[in-house]
């Protein structure tokens, strides 16, 4: 009977345990899917979005295939998400984190596009949690072509010429040349420069390196003697080696401007004759070479003509070289140390005999860099030397210290140079730079022949913050407009790159990373215009514009600034 009533029992005391278990088993089921659904919800109400079309501008016809970029800046660094449009032109980015973005369209033979007022200016775009930023709409405009031949005096095509649609931009009181297409000649001297932007561009060929046999006359003992040291030069459209009397070409948005024909004028050419002192030390056996480097010119070319030194004597010769203002780099080459040393030179009117280069050793630069105000180095942290005036090479690399601080430069050339401390840290800055106890952040670090006592850094996550607005004449938020912190003016010269930043959607801006002084704050609408501001002849009218601002370690201050007027701006360009 025992027997039976345990088989009964048994079973049944297993069953109520069973549905015992069951029961908060499913309502844990229960609880954990409702929380689920609950955060789900919760951390979509956290994100934001974007979403928009990308259309041909004129039709609204949707483009497919368009590349859309966005990118978050945040303490690690730069976040990207990218996506391209389907057959509908459209695109969205959904779960996005709060914070500042930058977006750009781009698409092949169309002119690439950042959010901003009308294009002109990128913006950048401030998301808030939960914000829907919806029917963004990027109207692209057709690239500009412009296309042409390349012949010579003769009318027969040159092959293999380098063509170039070039800019001529103010800067420092000057017009530089900024290349902003390039293509080769074709075997029938057709060219076809294409994705311009809108605007005002000169056409410019460059003769193929190739040695060319000049042309001989026979002389009074039978032999023959060179007629003429003239050859091909750099030709601007329709034929002048000198770009100020070239035509300017006024491209629109998809235009296509054909028979832009560069007849190939012939220039006077001179050559440089030398002798390199190597002085470096260095025993690998590296090969030598000089090469000219134009200081000014259309076409962008690295250099107009190199030539290798004799190892025996140290001389060299380059020719071939138009009258202009030279870079003279020599280089050793094939080595595992890559010396160098340079000289301007200057032709006028005839050869240049006995240039001398003289190539020394550089010196080993060590250093330490100590951090304050946060446990760890920023993982990008690096420090830099840059050369002032800036050099067409400095043969420098970025320094990235070891966990202890230690760093050290080698092969640092006798110059002078800014310091320059970088990394993802937004808040961070070069608190102080010393060599034998002599702060170098106002004067810059002085190589002459070795360096025997080391760098001292500091590098200081207690920056200070810059934040406010900027208005137009009209009181409207300026969109896209670029805010500039102009240091005072004993530490502009070794400051480095001045503190900048762009207006939002809403006209706010935020420049993070500040170092303790004073400074005076400008807003202007084009990027360009704020390139400009270190040259004296540029802010000395509009410097009473800028307003003035106090920022302490750790502080914040805010202002309320107005878009700067420049001379260059029209009255419609202010609106």
């Amino acid at each position: 009977m025992r027997r039976t009533l345990s088989r009964i029992v048994a079973p049944s005391a297993i069953a109520l345990l069973v549905v015992f278990c069951v029961f908060p088993v499913r309502a844990q089921d229960q609880s954990s899917a409702t929380n689920s659904a609950t955060n789900s919800t919760d951390q979509k109400k956290q994100t934001a979005s974007i979403a928009g079309a990308v259309v041909r501008a004129g039709t609204d016809e949707p483009l497919r295939k368009a590349q859309v970029h966005l990118t978050l800046k945040d303490d690690r660094g730069w976040k990207n998400f990218d996506m391209v449009t389907a057959a509908d032109g459209k695109f969205v980015f959904e779960g996005l984190a709060p914070g500042t973005y930058r977006l750009s369209v781009s698409h092949d033979g169309y002119v690439t596009k950042s959010y901003g007022p009308e294009g002109e200016q990128e913006a950048t775009l401030t998301l808030a949690a939960g914000q829907k930023m919806e029917e963004l709409i990027f109207r692209l405009q057709k690239c500009a072509v412009i296309t042409g031949r390349v012949v010579d005096e003769d009318g027969d095509p040159v092959p293999g010429a380098d063509v170039v649609a070039v800019q001529r931009k103010p800067y420092r009181g000057k017009e530089r040349s900024l290349p902003s297409g390039y293509t080769p000649t074709n075997d029938l001297g057709e060219y076809r420069v294409f994705d311009l932007l809108p605007g005002r561009y000169f056409v410019c060929a460059t003769p193929p390196f190739a040695p060319k046999s000049e042309a001989r006359a026979p002389d009074a003992a039978g032999g023959s003697k060179a007629q003429s040291a003239d050859s091909y030069a750099v030709t601007c459209y329709p034929g002048t080696p000198d770009i100020s009397r070239a035509s300017a070409i006024e491209l629109k948005p998809g235009d296509e401007i054909p028979g832009t024909d560069i007849t190939l004028a012939r220039n006077r050419k001179y050559k440089i004759r030398g002798t390199l002192t190597d002085l470096s030390g260095n025993s690998d056996a590296g090969e030598c070479v000089v090469m000219a480097m134009p200081t000014e010119g259309p076409t962008g070319r690295t250099f107009n003509s190199q030539g290798r030194v004799n190892p025996q004597d140290g001389s060299f010769e380059l020719s071939d070289l138009a009258p202009g203002t030279y870079e003279l780099m020599a280089l050793k080459i094939n080595s595992a140390r890559p010396d160098h040393a340079s000289t301007k030179v200057e032709i006028i009117d005839s050869d240049l005999d006995s240039v001398k280069i003289v190539m020394k050793p550089g010196a080993d630069l060590r250093g330490r860099i100590v951090m304050e105000g946060r446990a760890a180095f920023p993982t990008t942290l690096k420090i830099s030397l840059a050369a002032n005036p800036a050099a067409l090479m400095d043969g420098l690399d970025s320094a990235r210290p070891k966990p202890d601080g230690s760093f050290s430069q080698t092969n640092v050339h006798d110059g002078t140079y800014a310091i320059w401390a970088t990394s993802e840290c937004e808040d961070c800055y070069l608190k102080s730079a010393k060599l034998n106890g002599v702060d170098l952040l106002d004067r810059g670090l002085q190589v002459a022949g070795a360096v025997s006592q080391p760098l001292e850094l500091v590098y200081s996550s207690r920056g200070g913050t810059v934040d406010g607005t900027v208005a137009k004449d009209d009181g409207l938020p300026a969109v896209g407009a670029t805010v500039v912190l102009l240091p005072e003016p004993s530490r502009r010269e070794w400051a480095g790159p001045f503190k900048r930043g762009t207006t939002d959607q809403y006209g706010r801006f935020k420049i993070r990373g500040v170092a303790p002084g004073t400074y005076t704050a400008f807003a202007f609408k084009k990027a360009e215009d704020a390139d400009e501001i270190d040259d004296p002849e540029f802010l000395k009218p509009i410097e009473s514009q800028g307003k003035s601002v106090e920022i302490e370690e750790n502080g914040k201050q805010t202002v309320q600034l107005k878009l700067t007027i420049t001379n260059a701006e029209s009255p419609a360009e202010r609106k």
